[in-house]
């Protein structure tokens, strides 16, 4: 059983080609849970980070990719069913990408949202103006401290 924001599904890989990235590598990155302050929304918020394998005692810097979830998703989704870890052990495993980190944030941007539905009303400035409030503090706020705590 797998929950996808407020989704819950039952997912069966078939062993082959197609879902050969999504089994375990045999050098296997870490995934961190991170809670950080949110001033956007007063409240205190999780993001995922993914180290890779031999992070930790490399001494080396990464480059960052930053993914975001969907609609309906939080910052678990990218983990269970997008099932990155495993995909990037097994590319940065076979040399298809280079070692990297990955941040995977909470990127629903307001407290009131957390209980409305995914998209707001058409015709609407509201969702726009929370997008622009939400990279202007959160992701700087993301930036900084995946900066600071992650790459040295």
């Amino acid at each position: 059983m797998q929950r996808d924001g407020t989704h819950y599904l039952s997912v069966l890989l078939v062993p082959g080609k197609k879902t050969e990235n999504f089994s375990e590598a045999k050098q296997r990155g870490n995934l961190h849970q991170v809670w950080y302050e949110s001033p956007t929304i007063g409240l205190n918020r999780r993001m995922f980070v993914y180290t890779p394998y031999g992070y930790e005692t490399s001494g080396k810097k990464y480059p960052v990719l930053y993914l975001l979830h969907g609609a309906g998703g939080d910052e678990d989704a990218w983990t269970t069913m997008g099932r990155a870890r495993q995909i990037l052990d097994n590319l940065i495993e076979k040399g298809l990408a280079v070692p990297m980190i990955c941040v995977m944030p909470m990127a629903i941007q307001t407290k009131w949202q957390l209980k409305q539905p995914c998209f707001p009303k058409e015709n609407s400035i509201s969702g726009i103006r929370r997008n622009r409030t939400f990279t202007s503090t959160a992701l700087q706020k993301i930036l900084f401290l995946t900066s600071k705590r992650i790459t040295g």
